[in-house]
């Protein structure tokens, strides 16, 4: 849970009454009442880091006896309006929770704070305006029955308004910006969530059982992630640290070393070497090692790195000094990213991807591109389509595993030409099969199901 806090201070009524011939009277002439209310707003987010639907709002209201005299039949008004100025109820009325000397309801002593709760819950309406507003009057009467009231004030003088305005709670939305995305599983329930903040910034990914975290520095770069299950309790955290001159060299206990001339990165922290083993071959005597490691390799037309797992042999003939190199990389995903609109692949092994071109949301303006590619396995697990949907700049609509069967992605678009829902269908030899809803978008303002 997020709050956010808006203080509205309170103004104050002075309400000087002229004496009256009731003897009680006489002992308070003459008469000072006055009261001051003050209203507190507390937004209780729901999960998606601004206000919005499905957001609660509390109100604290205190009412302070200012004055010198006991007041009685204590009575709260409120006013809730949007910015439309529509009428407005409250979902829980002003309810009295406690007063500081021990005051019954409906009864302020001098000096005595007295103190009450209410609550609203943001509905669409209230997006739709922008926000809300709330207007607390409270009235009391003196011992001589003389009426004292007081308008909750919102704090800001800089409106030329010193007193008697409304507390407000704004709530702007900018509709473009993507606030969460839903990968479906076959009953059309959320597998996954991701979680954008108000800037369209991934911030989370929610499994299952997991939530991963993503930590940003101030030029938008990942520079931690955090793994917890779902009720906060830690699992891992994971600092990544770059060089001067921009290039990963670690992300927790990994260790990446970076090798130039060849563009690779070696991941040292699961290096193994076996060796050495030595043997003659037609009398010549040879000394051998075995390598076993996670080579990142870097491409020019790839922005994202591939992984692969290194397995190799270094030979040295031991009368002339000579090194031989052997090995191979088996990939761990046999695919080539792109960005490209169009992205063809002929060899029966890889995946050809294609894409609309309609700006994915996903893609926004951090670093992920330059990371994910070291960070695939942990923590988004080892389906590689799901990388294009994440971060591609265009729409997934195609993967063809080698003709006759492929994926087609379809999307439904809101007025903004962004996508809303996505579907998937596998094609094959056989025919077509059932189209299943894939996907589904949410933007700032949109109800987010749980």
């Amino acid at each position: 849970m997020r709050l956010f806090y808006v203080v509205c201070l309170a103004a104050i009524l002075l309400v000087s009454c002229s004496s009256s011939d009731n003897a009680d009277d006489t002992t308070h002439n003459p008469v000072d009442a006055s009261l001051k209310v003050t209203v507190t707003a507390s937004v209780i987010d729901e999960g998606n880091g601004f206000i919005g639907i499905g957001d609660v709002i509390n109100y604290t209201i205190s009412v302070q006896n200012t004055g010198e005299v006991n007041l009685s039949n204590l009575v709260l008004e409120s006013t809730l309006k949007d910015f439309s100025d529509n009428s407005l109820n409250l979902d829980v009325d002003p309810t009295f929770v406690s007063a500081t000397l021990g005051s019954e309801l409906g009864v302020i002593l001098v000096s005595e704070i007295v103190t009450y709760t209410a609550s609203f819950n943001i509905t669409q309406n209230e997006v739709n305006t922008n926000g809300l507003s709330l207007s607390i009057t409270v009235n009391a009467t003196t011992p001589n029955n003389q009426n004292v009231s007081d308008i909750s004030d919102n704090g800001d003088d800089s409106d030329g308004n010193t007193n008697d305005d409304n507390t407000e709670i704004y709530i702007e939305f900018n509709p473009l910006i993507i606030a969460e995305y839903h990968i479906l599983n076959s009953n059309g329930d959320p597998a996954t969530k991701y979680l954008f903040n108000e800037n369209g910034r991934f911030k989370e990914m929610h499994t299952e059982n997991t939530k991963v975290i993503f930590g940003y520095d101030s030029n938008d770069k990942i520079i931690n992630i955090t793994t917890t299950d779902m009720n906060d309790i830690l699992i891992e955290s994971q600092d990544i640290i770059y060089s001067s001159e921009n290039r990963i060299e670690s992300i927790g206990t990994r260790v990446l070393d970076y090798y130039e001339a060849e563009n690779y990165y070696i991941d040292t922290s699961n290096y193994n070497s076996d060796g050495p083993f030595n043997y003659e071959e037609d009398g010549i005597p040879y000394e051998e090692y075995e390598f076993y490691y996670h080579k990142y390799e870097v491409s020019d037309v790839n922005p994202i790195v591939k992984l692969c797992l290194f397995s190799g042999n270094q030979i040295t003939n031991l009368n002339t000094g000579e090194v031989q190199n052997f090995g191979d990389c088996s990939e761990f995903e046999s695919n080539n990213y792109s960005n490209n609109v169009n992205n063809e692949c002929g060899d029966i092994d890889c995946i050809g991807f294609g894409y609309d071109s309609n700006i994915n949301p996903l893609q926004g303006s951090t670093n992920l591109i330059d990371v994910y590619g070291f960070i695939r396995i942990f923590p988004f697990g080892a389906q590689p389509s799901k990388l294009n949907i994440l971060i591609n700049s265009n729409n997934l609509t195609l993967m063809n595993y080698s003709d006759p069967s492929y994926l087609e992605y379809d999307y439904e678009f809101n007025d903004n030409n962004l996508p809303i829902t996505g579907s998937r269908q596998y094609i094959d030899e056989l025919g077509p099969g059932d189209v299943n809803a894939y996907s589904r978008y949410y933007y700032q303002g949109d109800a987010i199901p749980d």
